[in-house]
């Protein structure tokens, strides 16, 4: 989804900066396909944790050419609001789900650890961005729920490629496993944080 998202901005004139985690055998900084991919040295245990800290020097010097800084929940959250009010920029996120009381539900995460992510999301959900991008209906109704101004929500569908994707005669469960997906408790790793910056031509 982010990799059409920022590959697409590109061929509609944008200059978009990706700024995310950087994994084992990766570049420090590269282009692909006309996007300018810039990669935080953090941690290898609780990478997604560090990245909150760590890359606000780098999101704090890239940002001040930007028009817009573009994040997701959860962890990219915090550094890009924070830059943005510094620097009032305008701020976007997308929420891929509010978890709310389903983080209790979570099998594969302690109690303490249940509790606290629950509580960095409420606090996300309450901070000032200029527009919730919600990636479904029922998101954004949970999104609304918490008292976000309807006319911050913003409902866009993931966009699939339906050359890449045909599930026809898939079994949901035998893909869950191949790509090592729990089948039941969450994700079995953890989703790497980005934040994106756009100048408009």
């Amino acid at each position: 989804m982010f990799q059409n998202l920022s590959e697409g901005l590109v061929q509609r004139g944008h200059d978009v900066i990706l700024v995310t985690c950087k994994l084992p055998n990766t570049k420090d900084t590269e282009t692909v396909n006309g996007v300018q991919i810039v990669r935080v040295n953090v941690p290898r245990k609780g990478s997604r944790y560090w990245f909150s800290f760590l890359s606000v020097p780098q999101i704090f010097a890239l940002a001040r050419k930007a028009d817009l800084i573009q994040t997701t929940t959860y962890n990219g959250a915090f550094p890009s609001i924070l830059v943005c009010k510094l620097l009032r920029k305008k701020c976007v996120i997308t929420v891929h789900e509010v978890l709310g009381r389903h983080w209790d539900d979570f099998s594969n995460i302690s109690r303490f650890s249940s509790k606290s992510h629950k509580f960095l999301e409420k606090i996300i959900m309450s901070l000032p961005f200029d527009a919730f991008v919600c990636v479904s209906e029922h998101t954004g109704e949970s999104v609304k729920s918490l008292g976000i101004a309807k006319n911050k929500i913003k409902i866009i569908c993931n966009g699939i490629d339906h050359d890449l994707f045909k599930p026809l005669g898939v079994q949901n469960n035998q893909i869950r496993q191949e790509l090592f997906i729990c089948i039941s408790g969450g994700p079995a790793f953890p989703r790497a944080s980005n934040i994106w910056f756009m100048q408009y031509p």
